[in-house]
């Protein structure tokens, strides 16, 4: 029974997403370094859990929401504006076409062995062969941190080093016919320093990024003023040890002589639109996505929102969405798609997509994973392959729904004419090849030669897969 439900939730994912191949790019493949504690949550419990891996993931970050389509509030799902449409086809079908990826650990690129896996480590095989992906993004990041460690842009005197995109800032590399994606929020989410303090302010100094207070209704949208690389904030240094305040001085001391600080005046929007800035000072083109969902649950099934959990009402997710329509910019909302599909797995099942406890563990997978599966504990923020592997398939979606093709008017890969690495050839963590080939052979491509550009019904794919 627990493989059959799992069945039908991976025939909704795939039939959603028209079955495309699964192949690991590039990027940094290193272990994550920073480890949620955390136990998947997945209790029934009709109060706010602030308990529940809600701590500051250094490695990842996840966000959602549940609003319905409204283009004037910018609670769509897809929010892109008829200007933005066309440039993306426009651009999409010159070729030629890089997209680089700004993110968190949710995005990063992880090694074969790991099971722990970022969406964008698997957009690639989503995309036509003229358009790469360069895979930027790294764990423990924030919109704030990344900047000032001269992932974004280059900073004199800024000694910081990184792998990514041959060692060289997004801004440095970027052309006039590029992506900018950009995802952050786990990491930027300071709710449950405000909410206590004194056990939540290690990542104060370099992460965090306060939402400032709305006026109208609106976050504000503030980059703030740099400050000396000798000083920490108050909101750190009132809590940390010498010892750590000494460490920390250490880390910002590589950023140069001056770093956008927590209390510098700068909020997530401010920092979200310096993004959007150097993209289009570049001539390409910015997309923002809203972070993936983070496990755990009310006992009505729905996924809690509160400290540590994107903020309250998933205030991340909605400041993120603000900025979008503001700054008219393509947004993917990531963070509604995995909400979805956890609340459509149930807390029963949601922790067959996530990764396990330690994150660092490795093995072959799925096989390795299977065994340790029952043994380890199950975090609620990092997704294993097989769930980053659905998140890349959304994202995929939003950009066949907006026109993006290659200059071969190819949109999609389906899993019945091309072959799956080995390594990746059962997608799922639970059921065997045999069922994994069954399930492929039931999932229909789509293609730009079909003016309906319809999927199969998931009713459909559903019934026919759980007949097997």
């Amino acid at each position: 029974m627990k493989i059959k439900r799992f069945l039908s939730l991976s025939a909704l994912g795939l039939a959603m997403v028209s079955a495309m191949t699964l192949v690991s790019c590039g990027g940094d493949s290193s272990t994550e370094d920073d480890t949620d504690t955390s136990t998947t949550d997945t209790s029934t419990d009709t109060s706010t859990d602030t308990s529940t891996d809600t701590s500051t993931d250094t490695s990842t970050d996840t966000s959602t929401d549940t609003s319905t389509t409204d283009t004037t509030t910018d609670t769509t799902t897809d929010t892109t504006t008829t200007a933005a449409r066309e440039t993306f086809s426009k651009v999409a079908a010159d070729g030629n076409v890089k997209v680089y990826l700004a993110g968190d650990s949710t995005v990063k690129t992880y090694s074969d062995d790991q099971y722990i896996a970022g969406w964008g480590q698997y957009l690639q095989n989503y995309l036509p062969s003229d358009v790469e992906v360069i895979n930027c993004a790294e764990g423990g990041r924030s919109s704030r941190s990344f900047i000032n460690e001269g992932r974004l842009y280059d900073i004199d005197g800024n000694t910081t080093s990184f792998s990514q995109n041959n060692k060289k800032s997004i801004a440095s590399t970027i052309d006039s016919d590029d992506y900018l994606f950009i995802q952050f929020g786990h990491n930027d989410d300071n709710t449950k320093f405000i909410s206590s303090p004194s056990s939540n302010y290690s990542t104060v100094y370099d992460r965090m990024c306060p939402l400032g207070d709305e006026v109208d209704g609106k976050y504000p949208t503030t980059l703030g003023t740099k400050v000396a690389t000798t000083t920490l904030p108050s909101a750190y240094t009132q809590y940390a040890s010498s010892s750590n305040q000494t460490s920390a001085l250490a880390t910002i001391a590589k950023y140069g002589s001056t770093y956008y600080s927590y209390d510098g005046g700068g909020t997530y929007k401010g920092y979200l639109k310096e993004y959007i800035d150097v993209a289009r000072e570049k001539g390409a083109t910015p997309v923002l996505v809203t972070p993936v969902a983070r496990v755990s649950f009310n006992s009505d099934g729905t996924l809690k929102s509160g400290p540590g959990l994107h903020g309250q009402d998933f205030a991340y997710v909605e400041a993120m969405k603000e900025l979008a329509e503001e700054e008219d910019v393509m947004l993917i909302d990531l963070f509604t798609d995995s909400k979805e599909m956890l609340e459509t797995a149930t807390s029963t099942y949601a922790n067959t997509v996530m990764a396990l406890k330690p994150n660092s563990l490795t093995g072959t997978w799925p096989s390795g994973f299977d065994i340790a599966y029952d043994d380890n504990g199950h975090e609620g923020t990092h997704y294993n392959k097989y769930g980053a592997f659905v998140e890349a398939a959304y994202v995929a979606e939003h950009l066949i729904a907006n026109n993006m093709t290659g200059a071969s008017g190819e949109e999609t890969i389906s899993f019945t004419t091309n072959a799956t690495p080995s390594a990746y050839i059962n997608p799922s963590n639970l059921m065997p090849k045999a069922t994994s080939a069954a399930i492929e052979a039931n999932i229909t491509g789509v293609t730009v030669t079909d003016p309906d550009r319809s999927y199969p019904d998931p009713a459909d794919v559903v019934t026919a897969i759980n007949s097997l």
